[in-house]
């Protein structure tokens, strides 16, 4: 036996065994990382180790039986053992081999000791995470519902409050209400590591809550507690739950007793009113023009109650606010009724997260950006946990055109209120306005999945659908929005220019009725009549339009609808007077993100009266922000920005790469070829054959769609109701 051992050490068998298991193992250690990576099956993982092990009496058997000479690879029969080599082979494997170690070596550091050490340092620094899910009402009054979600939503403001705490938003948190589904599917489903939940029982001026905080984990139940007080003492109460909640979650974090953290309520009011205000938030979540209008009146008894609880008027303003979009409230009698509302809150608490939210949604509405980005990063500041506030401030970066801000603060609101329908639609859209549409589409998936009753999930299906070219499999979602929820405009209003796209105006005016049944003042019915008028090619009837929008809104986006318009009638002298006082901002014109679309209109007038130079500047510095914009991965919030840069090519006269631009345009979903054949931008190409043959293509495709649409009888307008 001690002989054979000395032949395979002679012939360097054993080195080359080492070589072969560190090297083995070193690339499984690769592959284990690189082939997820790479998304590649499981099984090629399973096909490396298979190779790796098969290989390895291989490479004994060759190790054995041949031998490295100076003129190369003999076998070992063949070989001289007086001019055999193998002792300086031997040295040459050793010196692989200490490589090899110190390879693994580095990679174990690295792996043990800088890898898991900033996951544990992560681990460690990880925010404790908690949901509060909607109180159970044990009263004898159903009708009391609204006190025990109330409870439960302040307790989440309360926690929410706590810095470095993660709160699962309301909206998601309140998507569990009377769910019996198991506590870990709800935690992994909002994000969180623990659970509040409990009970209210209200009798007369009496009130019973009860509260456990679990680890969704395993079940454990880290802390509870009853407390059966006056109904006068509410606001106490709540505080000593909050204040128990932190204490026992930072207890369980860090393993050691630590010292209570008094969490108090900022807005402390009389009994009364605030179960008025915690009815009129009830009614405000529900989100549609009944409600609304309720909620209003219920904020206003509050504050006819006690006429300095702040947060009644900061209810009332955001009540105002949000039936500008949901109900048929004039939007200058909400807009200056909310700014009252705002101003009053403020008087009586400076320091209202809901408050300075509440501004920042009204300073966007009133085009005042920078101002709006303030106010709602101090109620960032004030709440961290604000999920609506993050996607205001995620509405207001896009409007300035930071787009990856815009997408950043969209993500944390998700993070926050991952279940909310509307945080969840407007993450959708940015995601397909940086073409990632396989991310938008399993966004709205699961809007569908969770809110099966709530249009506005298959709408964003539709909206991705659109955004593929697919406008017929757009219809079926959108009018599939409409059959559930006819009452939600937003769900299905894109209808109006999907038919026309498809060539059907008559159908896009159908809907657009339907659209005005339920929101005459809804912004889709300004832009679907003008579209129509457009497509229609009655132009005047068009300025007549956009003339009224502006005179009922007085504000310079309107101005420059009416110059747009100007521009398709021949009227280019009045046209660039509108566009020059709707985008001057003191005494000069400067293109910015804000505007840029804007700029390239004015840019066409300004050839048409006859300033090329000035127009050209205007066309380079549009064409650099679009640049700039691609750069970033965005590509327009309707696909269309490779649209923009082919009407700057049109402009300029090159109508080669308008055209190239204008088919990648196509592929990012583009259909609307009945824009492009009144665009005053693309002027330069409406004779150009290339240009005709790309519209005959992308019409025979809309003409196929058409044709399956009319075969399912969808061709049609709304069902009567």
């Amino acid at each position: 036996m001690s002989g054979l051992f000395e032949e395979l050490k002679r012939r360097n068998v054993i080195k080359v065994a080492i070589v072969y298991v560190i090297a083995g193992w070193l690339i499984l250690q690769v592959t284990d990382i690189a082939f997820p990576a790479l998304h590649l099956p499981e099984w090629t993982i399973t096909f490396v180790i298979a190779l790796v092990l098969l290989g390895l009496p291989i490479a004994l058997i060759f190790a054995w039986a041949f031998e490295m000479t100076p003129e190369g690879i003999k076998k070992e029969k063949d070989v001289d053992r007086s001019q055999s080599i193998t002792p300086q082979t031997g040295r040459r494997i050793d010196f692989v081999i200490i490589g090899l170690m110190a390879i693994g070596i580095i990679y174990l550091v690295v792996d043990n000791y800088v890898l898991d050490g900033g996951d544990a340092d992560v681990a460690d620094a990880k925010m404790p995470s908690i949901a509060v899910l909607p109180f159970v009402n044990m009263s004898a009054d159903p009708e009391q519902e609204f006190f025990s979600d109330g409870i439960s939503e302040e307790l989440l403001n309360l926690l929410a409050k706590v810095p470095d705490f993660q709160v699962a938003g309301r909206t998601s948190s309140f998507l569990f209400k009377g769910n019996e589904e198991d506590l870990r599917v709800i935690a992994e489903k909002l994000g969180v590591d623990n659970i509040l939940e409990g009970s209210v029982r209200k009798q007369g001026d009496r009130v019973r809550i009860t509260a456990q905080l679990v680890k969704a984990e395993d079940g454990f139940h880290l802390w509870s507690e009853t407390y059966d007080r006056q109904l006068d003492d509410i606001f106490a109460i709540q505080d000593e739950i909050a204040t128990a909640v932190v204490t026992a979650l930072k207890e369980t974090l860090l393993g050691e007793t630590v010292e209570p953290v008094a969490i108090a309520s900022t807005a402390a009011g009389s009994t009364e009113a605030y179960e008025l205000y915690l009815k009129g938030r009830y009614q405000w979540h529900k989100r549609t023009p009944e409600a609304l209008a309720l909620a209003i009146e219920l904020f206003k008894e509050a504050i006819q109650l006690d006429p300095s609880y702040a947060p009644a008027y900061a209810g009332l303003s955001d009540a105002y606010q949000l039936s500008i979009d949901y109900s048929d409230l004039d939007p200058q009698t909400a807009t200056a009724k909310a700014e009252e509302m705002i101003n009053r809150a403020f008087e009586l608490d400076p320091n209202l997260a809901d408050a300075w939210a509440s501004r920042g949604l009204l300073e966007n509405n009133q085009n005042d950006m920078e101002a709006a980005v303030s106010s709602l990063l101090r109620a960032i500041e004030l709440n961290p946990n604000h999920a609506m506030a993050h996607m205001w401030l995620a509405g207001t970066y896009r409007a300035l055109g930071d787009n990856l801000n815009d997408l950043e603060t969209l993500e944390k609101a998700h993070r926050i209120d991952p279940l909310h329908p509307t945080i969840m639609g407007n993450l959708c859209f940015q995601l397909t306005s940086f073409n990632r549409l396989d991310d938008a589409d399993a966004v709205a998936h699961e809007m569908v999945q969770m809110h099966p009753g709530n249009g506005v999930g298959y709408s964003l299906k539709g909206w991705v659908a659109y955004r593929r070219g697919q406008v017929g499999e757009s219809v079926r979602w959108y009018r599939r929005a409409h059959e559930i929820d006819p009452q939600r405009i937003v769900g299905y209003r894109s209808l109006v220019f999907n038919y026309l796209d498809l060539g059907a105006d008559d159908l896009a005016e159908a809907w657009l009725n339907e659209v005005r049944r339920v929101a005459p003042n809804d912004f889709a019915t300004i832009f679907g009549q003008g579209a129509i008028l457009e497509a229609r090619g009655d132009f005047d009837a068009l300025v007549a339009h956009a003339q009224a929008i502006f005179e009922r809104f007085g504000v310079g986006v309107w101005r420059i609808y009416v110059a747009d318009g100007l521009m398709r009638t021949g009227d280019y002298e009045q046209a660039r007077e509108h566009f020059e006082r709707g985008l001057r901002r003191g005494e000069t014109i400067t293109t910015t993100r804000e505007n840029v679309n804007d700029i390239v209109r004015y840019a066409a007038a300004l050839q048409k009266t006859g300033d090329e130079t000035l127009a050209l500047r205007f066309l380079d510095e549009a064409f650099g922000i679009y640049e700039g914009l691609q750069s970033e991965g965005f590509v327009g919030a309707f696909g269309n920005l490779e649209m923009q840069t082919a009407r700057i090519y049109a402009l300029r006269g090159d109508n080669v790469d308008a055209l190239a631009a204008l088919r990648r345009n196509v592929a990012h979903g583009d259909r609307g070829t009945s824009r492009w054949k009144t665009d005053y931008r693309l002027a330069s190409l409406h004779d150009n054959v290339g240009f005709l043959n790309l519209i005959a293509e992308v019409e025979a495709e809309l003409a196929e769609q058409r044709a399956a649409l009319e075969t399912e009888g969808l061709m049609s307008g709304p069902p009567t109701i």
